[in-house]
C-alpha cells in the first residue's frame, strides 16, 4: 500500500508523461501481481464499493447522537456534505 501511495504521489507531482511512465514502470516491475491489479483498477478510475449504505450511516449517527431526524436533516442542508454532517 505504501508503494502505491508513493506512486500516486509521484504521478500527481509531475506533468511529464515520461516521468509518469517511468514511475509506473518502476512500480509495476516491483509490485506483487495482486497489488499491481489493484493499482490498475484504481488508476483507471475504479472505486471501491460502498460497504455501509448511506441510509445506515445516517440512522446510526442519529441514534448514537440522540438526534431527531429533523435536526440531522437541517444540519445536512446547512453543511451540504454528508461526511461533514456525520462528523458534527
Amino acid at each position: 500500500m505504501k508503494a502505491f501511495a508513493e506512486l500516486y504521489a509521484q504521478l500527481d507531482a509531475t506533468t511529464s508523461s515520461n516521468a509518469k511512465l517511468a514511475a509506473m514502470r518502476d512500480y509495476f516491475e516491483k509490485a506483487a501481481a495482486e497489488d499491481a491489479a489493484w493499482a490498475v483498477y484504481f488508476l483507471s478510475g475504479g472505486r471501491p464499493r460502498q460497504l455501509v449504505p448511506t441510509r445506515v450511516l445516517r440512522e446510526q449517527a442519529m441514534t448514537l447522537a440522540s438526534l431527531p431526524e429533523w435536526l440531522f436533516e437541517e444540519s445536512y442542508q446547512a453543511v451540504g456534505d454528508l461526511a461533514e454532517t456525520l462528523s458534527l
